[in-house]
């Protein structure tokens, strides 16, 4: 399926240099209530999730995508105020969990923490708290492609890159409203023999969306045409 990843334009630049997408982990998400999604009133539920979370964050790592690239919000908050650029994805289906919002915290006891372990497994419960957040994000319309961080190439800086490969490929950018990246730099930034599709987008003119630029044809780019130059 087709995902959006959106990051500052230095950033991408990077990714398509380095063929090679970032990772987060459960430490350093900007939602303090990543994993909560039951109601945690409960003092003993509360410090077991508590446990939970800070396994989770050394354990798995995962890329947040969003399933759509219109949405004002995201380009605001994940691309650098407009000025990024949105990294096209396709990724293999089987790889993906689609997050669930919820306006309300399901309550949940310790007694049927115990009872959904016995029956369904600890899994249950751990894919209800992955996949699971507040109503109030869901103009994120997010995805997400979960590592094990034992199965991943050690930390550049504490940081956690894959490269991209037949799961996870680049199939373009998409350009902020604001982004002043021009094609040249993004052609010099391209290794080997891959191509890309570059698209502007710009701020609607009837509603609050961002949108194609349909002024600005989308060009394909090949990095052998640089070294032809």
């Amino acid at each position: 399926m087709r995902l959006y990843y959106f990051t500052s334009a230095q950033f991408a630049l990077e990714a398509v240099r380095h063929q090679r997408y970032k990772l987060s982990t459960f430490d350093n998400l900007n939602d303090p209530f990543e994993l909560f999604a039951p109601d945690l009133s409960d003092e003993t539920v509360r410090a077991a999730f508590r446990q939970f979370k800070r396994k989770c964050a050394t354990e798995i790592a995962m890329l947040c995508c969003s399933k759509s690239w219109g949405n004002t919000l995201l380009w605001s908050h994940y691309a650098d105020r407009h000025t990024g650029i949105a990294l096209v994805l396709e990724v293999a289906d089987e790889c993906v969990t689609h997050v669930r919002y919820r306006k309300t915290r399901r309550a949940l006891s310790l007694g049927e923490m115990d009872r959904e372990m016995r029956t369904k497994g600890i899994s249950a419960i751990s894919k209800e708290s992955l996949q699971v957040k507040a109503y109030e994000w869901g103009y994120e319309d997010e995805a997400r492609i979960f590592f094990g961080i034992g199965h991943l190439p050690p930390p550049n800086d504490g940081l956690y890159f894959c490269p991209f490969d037949e799961r996870i490929s680049l199939q373009g950018l998409i350009l902020g409203p604001l982004c002043q990246t021009s094609l040249n730099d993004i052609r010099r930034s391209m290794p080997g023999d891959i191509r890309l599709q570059i698209r502007k987008s710009r701020i609607a003119f009837g509603s609050f969306k961002v949108v194609r630029d349909k002024s600005q044809s989308p060009v394909w780019l090949n990095s052998f045409d640089e070294k032809k130059q």
